[in-house]
């Protein structure tokens, strides 16, 4: 009556039959004790284990019965406790779930509180629009309520998002308004924060020595607060402002005290790119397969994080190391990966993998590029008829032939960036489970021809 299975959580539960089940319910309707005051029981049960084991898991399950028994108040406390360390762990679709559920049964500040979590999630994984779309929404909920250091950490996470897009005079433009906000309140963490973050932007807009002064002062605040996470954030950036400065040593020794800190406090993010930035100093000094090394420990950790930007920069990263390396089929390889996800992102680091792959065009000559991107994209006829075509596999033959005619005509690719998106979009809807010969998408040449061979390669093979 009784199947074995295993749940996501490394543990083994025992699904009832259905016959079981309906009988089980009949008889809880006959008994006095309904079925949510169950619910409570189980709740409190695994709250109780959870105290004793010092196991999240354990309290995970305490929240759920709590969500399912309609006490959203005691399952929105469970997952404000353990959303940081699901978060640093990588176990980013689960705390997408948790986060929109809470926003479904929350109210007010503590409702914004969750839709500006879920920003900070999406801005992390690289889908700036909603981000900002959702950072929006909490600021106006924020203004409203007149809650000045809410305002002040949206305002700031606005920044964020701005930066990442590129767009420095908005970001500026929000940091000062937040850090103006957090010095009128006192609130010393948070001006530290926002001090490191109009560092980054000054180091970005190359005024070096602004960016300097900024960490210096975050650094020494963070040091007086006892904020080891902060600490570490500071000592990075500074690795950063050396390692742009040539200054290789002190860049390195920086960024390796930051690592041991992010090691300590097991935050997988920041490891990751602390390993990459130590992956850039060593490539800047030659030492290419050590360089290699540490791109490829952050690739691994930010594909577990599903970090779709981090894993487009590590790719990228690494093409630039087979280029010098003069493998030219990896980088190739590479850097249309790279392109594949920054176009998904609408990310502006697209035109760098693009001019990447017109100037390796241009090294090796059109033949052997062409080559290259054969040998990568196979012919339809050379797979064997046991073998199935991945979409992965089918996007990046896509992306493939996409950039082979890119750098023969470049005044066309906006337009083909735009299709491209569109193709990628159509493909989403398979991955989500959508008929292939159903999906609607209007595409133009090359994409057209090529929508139709992958679903006709899809069909041939269901």
């Amino acid at each position: 009556m009784l199947a074995r299975q295993e749940t996501g959580r490394g543990e083994v539960v025992y699904p009832m039959h259905a016959l079981v089940r309906d009988y089980a319910r009949r008889q809880l309707a006959e008994s006095a004790e309904g079925e949510t005051a169950l619910r409570l029981r189980a709740a409190r049960f695994w709250e109780l284990q959870a105290r004793q084991s010092k196991d999240l898991w354990d309290l995970l399950w305490a929240r759920d019965y709590y969500y399912r028994a309609g006490e959203y108040e005691k399952a929105f406390g469970i997952v404000v406790a353990t959303y940081d360390y699901l978060y640093r762990w990588g176990h980013i679709e689960l705390v997408i779930r948790l986060l929109n559920e809470s926003a479904e049964t929350t109210e007010g500040r503590e409702k914004s509180a969750v839709i500006g979590q879920l920003a900070t999630v999406y801005e992390g994984l690289g889908d700036y629009r909603a981000a900002l779309k959702l950072c929006e929404e909490v600021w106006g909920l924020f203004e409203e309520a007149g809650d000045k250091p809410m305002m002040a950490t949206t305002l700031l996470q606005i920044g964020v998002v701005y930066q990442q897009q590129g767009n420095y005079s908005e970001a500026q433009a929000r940091y000062e308004q937040s850090l103006a906000i957090e010095m009128e309140l006192g609130n010393k963490g948070r001006i530290a924060y926002s001090l490191g973050n109009l560092g980054t932007l000054y180091y970005l807009q190359g005024d070096y020595q602004a960016a300097l002064e900024k960490y210096e002062e975050c650094l020494r605040i963070s040091r007086e607060l006892g904020d080891k996470s902060s600490v570490a954030k500071a000592l990075h950036q500074l690795g950063m402002i050396h390692q742009q400065q040539g200054n290789y040593s002190e860049a390195q020794a920086r960024y390796e005290q930051s690592l041991a800190i992010f090691a300590e406090l097991g935050d997988e993010r920041e490891i990751a790119m602390s390993l990459h930035n130590l992956g850039v100093i060593h490539q800047q000094q030659g030492n290419l397969g050590e360089a290699q090394a540490k791109y490829e420990q952050s690739l691994a950790i930010k594909m577990e994080l599903s970090d779709k930007l981090g894993i487009a920069h590590s790719l990228h990263q690494l093409g630039m190391i087979h280029q010098e390396q003069g493998s030219y089929r990896e980088a190739l390889e590479k850097w249309v990966q790279a392109l594949t996800l920054w176009e998904q992102l609408g990310s502006p680091d697209a035109e760098t993998a693009r001019h990447n792959l017109i100037l390796l065009r241009e090294e090796v000559g059109e033949e052997a590029f062409a080559a290259a991107l054969a040998e990568l994209g196979g012919e339809a006829g050379d797979a064997p008829e046991a073998e199935a075509v991945t979409l992965e596999q089918a996007v990046d033959v896509v992306v493939q032939n996409t950039v082979a005619v890119m750098t023969e005509v470049p005044e066309q690719r906006e337009g083909w960036g735009g299709m491209l998106g569109a193709f990628l979009g159509a493909v989403q809807q398979v991955v989500e489970g959508a008929d292939p010969s159903r999906v609607s998408v209007e595409l133009e040449e090359p994409f057209a021809g090529a929508w139709r061979r992958l679903v006709e390669g899809l069909q041939q093979r269901t």
